[in-house]
């Protein structure tokens, strides 16, 4: 039977056991007590609670943080941390967008299983070159990637279905390798449709890497061209007064693209398999999406096409350049961005904004130029960047709590309480595309990770870094499965393997002494907040479980209530 949710009022009553209500954005900044400097970092790097010793040593002895930002840079959690804040930045976990259906040599896998086998292999790249200490710049001229088993079938790669999941290879379709830019991923995820001319790539590039979007350049812009026409837009843009100031820029960049097709719409490998790959004679041309030969829609897919790279020239466009400085191609483009002021000083601007969850055009001057003599100092070490971020006065200021982004509410539920929130959400007849597990938590298709403040990377780009009703009611239906889950595979272990109650029996007989100091075990793991069990905070989490257990006389029910509650604490929304 399904316990009853806890009413949305309740953490509202809890704001006295947490630290941060009330205290967000009002005032000069003060420093964080040490237990919230342990809460903020291990969440911000880890995306879960800081362990029980932690607190206890940061506690006692504020300088020990030093030493554990340090123990927590160098745990997978970490890099999960790294592909979630790239992942937000590319747009790249796009599950409500069209998927690649995995049909041919992809049947066996489920649509879910192909979606992260493609979106992710950019992000491994990262994680990779960040965590293994390499020159961050690596990101944009690496000779290498990173593929998933679905990665290599789509794009007829080498895997070795034996081996890891995630195996380094190098691409020989002719392409210029310079990592993440030569994705083939990257830029199915970032179309371009129409007669955009890879102009929308080119932005990414120029906004995610430099901080230098076009598409807030204040230019007027005249009228009288026909929009429908690519060939009288190619002769505006090079020759019309108001255009050239964004195109003389933006044009010869995207002019390294062409190599790319501009799309690949997934009905088109869904069309194709339908007619086992062959087409008739007569119609030459029968799928739909353009700028593909019939040999393109079937696996492996030829995304990138060499013969094409110069095809700007038909459209009498500007030739290739890297802001007015000549390049050959896609690896001598990385090798310029990695050389690029620019990208030392925008890639601090992007990781401060991340982790302090302020937008990109408004971190400080003066932080920016702190923090980028740290990352160059270093080699462009992004840890050296990261543990200097984490242990900046300004990060650990009560000046603002954080949100818990989605991911990071995933992770430390299943840290807490061991519940991940999967479900099965294909009916019987989802035929060859089933879409397998999914976790609510971090899904956009399914669940509710843009209702919990995260983005879908299509619609909803943004994330929400404030409370807001729709946050509360996926945490609070979150909070319940866990503490259900928690309790009850609590109760039936030996209490040395317990995941939470570790100090109480689940009989009527426990002490109120005993209850208490399960209460202040509860607090120090959950909220990592210290306190003592003749504290107000324990009293009121005492009352809430006395009420529950005098109404129902079952512990289990007492301490599910409870845990509940604690999981939708002001200091688990925030840190």
């Amino acid at each position: 039977m399904r316990l009853p949710l806890v009413p949305l009022a309740l953490p509202l009553l809890l704001c006295g056991m947490g630290a941060a209500c009330g205290e967000r954005g009002n005032g000069s900044p003060e420093p964080l007590q040490p237990e919230a400097r342990a809460l903020r970092t291990s969440m911000a790097l880890r995306g879960m609670r800081p362990e029980v010793a932690a607190v206890q040593q940061i506690r006692a002895d504020p300088e020990r943080l030093e030493a554990w930002v340090d123990a927590w840079l160098d745990t997978r959690e970490f890099g999960a941390t790294l592909r979630d804040m790239h992942a937000e930045q590319l747009f790249l976990r796009t599950d409500v967008d069209e998927q690649v259906p995995p049909v041919g040599p992809l049947a066996g896998f489920t649509t879910r299983e192909v979606h992260e086998g493609l979106v992710e292999a950019p992000l491994r790249l990262i994680e990779r070159v960040v965590t293994e200490g390499r020159p961050y710049t690596e990101i944009v001229t690496a000779d290498w990637l990173l593929v998933s088993h679905p990665y290599a079938i789509v794009h007829g790669l080498p895997f070795d279905p034996e081996g890891e999941s995630w195996q380094e290879t190098r691409w020989g379709d002719g392409r210029p390798r310079a990592g993440i830019l030569s994705d083939s991923e990257l830029w199915r995820r970032h179309r371009s449709a129409g007669s955009n001319f890879h102009r929308g790539r080119a932005n990414v590039v120029s906004t995610v890497l430099l901080c230098e979007d076009f598409a807030t350049r204040d230019v007027p812009v005249e009228g009288g061209i026909d929009l429908s026409d690519e060939l009288a837009v190619a002769e505006a843009v090079r020759t019309q007064s108001t255009c050239i100031g964004c195109h003389q820029a933006m044009d010869p960049l995207a002019g390294f693209f062409w190599g790319f097709r501009h799309q690949l719409k997934a009905r088109a490998i869904r069309t194709a398999y339908d007619m086992d790959c062959q087409w008739p004679t007569d119609d030459p041309e029968p799928l739909p999406g353009p700028h593909g030969s019939q040999d393109d829609f079937c696996y492996p897919l030829r995304f990138y096409q060499p013969e094409l790279e110069n095809d700007w020239i038909d459209w009498e466009l500007r030739a290739p350049s890297y802001f007015g400085t000549p390049a050959t191609d896609l690896a001598d483009v990385g090798q310029l961005i990695a050389s690029d002021h620019r990208f030392a000083t925008c890639t601090t601007r992007r990781f401060w904004s991340w982790f302090a969850q302020q937008p990109v055009e408004d971190v400080d001057t003066a932080l920016v130029d702190e923090l980028t003599a740290e990352l160059v100092g270093s080699g462009f070490d992004a840890r050296a960047l990261v543990r200097a971020i984490m242990l900046h006065p300004q990060f650990l200021a009560k000046d603002g709590a954080l949100t818990t982004r989605p991911e990071q509410l995933a992770r430390t539920m299943a840290d807490l309480t061991e519940f991940r929130w999967d479900v099965q959400p294909d009916g019987p007849n989802c035929g060859t595309e089933c879409w397998g597990s999914v976790d609510l938590t971090v899904s956009d298709r399914y669940g509710f990770r843009a209702m919990a403040g995260g983005i879908d990377g299509i619609t909803v780009l943004t994330p929400t870094h404030s409370p807001t009703p729709v946050r509360q009611l996926a945490l609070e239906r979150l909070a319940s499965e866990a503490a259900a889950n928690v309790v009850y595979n609590d109760a039936l272990r030996d209490p040395q393997e317990r995941h939470l109650l570790e100090l109480v029996s689940f009989a009527t007989s426990d002490s109120e002494a005993l209850v208490r100091d399960q209460i202040v075990a509860l607090h120090l793991r959950i909220s990592a907040q210290v306190i003592e069990p003749d504290s107000p905070q324990a009293d009121q989490a005492y009352a809430l479980w006395r009420k529950v257990f005098d109404a129902s006389n079952d512990p289990r029910r007492s301490w599910t209530v409870l845990v509940t509650a604690l999981l939708q604490d002001d200091r688990m929304e925030f840190h």
